[in-house]
């Protein structure tokens, strides 16, 4: 990242493990270096905000050693790529709260970098307004998930009525449309039935939206 006064950087950056051993700050006799995992496990992502918030430290006049100690204690966010242990077949659960397309692209991103064999994705559409003005922009995204599969819940619909007549099967339709793997489950526990029938120890459930779908994460373990 740069900027007028000078740049961070991450060096030795693994997806896998998601570790940034070191974090230099320029001048270099301001250098931070945190030993170990990212929380949550995100990649790119978490590395990025890693590094706004180390150069924002660093401009506060932090030291590197401050600044190193800091992030190295930081256990990541609630439902930001949050590790949530794993599922009865073994997969390991993962729970984001991306519902925009921009977001929902950026954390498949993420996933597929992550090691995992497979990555089964169960998305909460959130709003039938939204998901009626963004609906290109919605299977667009899903669709660059080709490591595994799409399994769509129905809208949440919040505070709305449906007079858009858009729907979850819609949008699976159109996903599959776009040649990626996807279906719909109507129902929480039957998307948990779903994934561990078919998941296994090397696979990953993101699970994904704003309403309520993090309850399919009791109903997985």
């Amino acid at each position: 990242m740069e900027g007028s006064e000078g740049f961070v950087e991450a060096h030795g950056f693994d997806h896998f493990h998601c570790c940034v051993p070191p974090l230099l700050l320029q001048p270099e006799s301001a250098q931070a270096a945190p030993d170990g995992d990212i929380p949550g496990g995100v990649g790119g992502l978490q590395v990025g905000i890693w590094l706004a918030a180390a150069a924002a430290a660093h401009l506060c006049g932090i030291s590197g050693q401050d600044i190193s100690q800091a992030l190295a204690s930081f256990q990541g966010l609630g439902r930001r790529m949050e590790p949530c242990g794993h599922a009865k077949c073994g997969a390991a659960i993962y729970s984001d709260y991306a519902h925009h397309p921009t977001e929902i692209a950026a954390s498949l991103s993420a996933a597929a970098q992550m090691g995992f064999e497979r990555v089964f994705c169960v998305f909460q559409p959130h709003t039938y307004s939204r998901t009626s003005r963004l609906f290109d922009d919605f299977a667009d995204a899903l669709s660059k998930m080709r490591q595994g599969e799409i399994v769509l819940a129905p809208i949440y619909s919040a505070r709305e009525v449906n007079t858009y007549g858009v729907s979850a099967e819609r949008l699976s339709d159109a996903i599959v449309q776009n040649g990626a793997a996807c279906r719909f489950i109507a129902q929480i526990q039957d998307i948990a039935a779903y994934l561990n029938e078919h998941g296994g120890e090397k696979d990953m459930f993101l699970i994904m939206g704003a309403g309520d779908i993090p309850k399919v994460v009791s109903y997985l373990q």
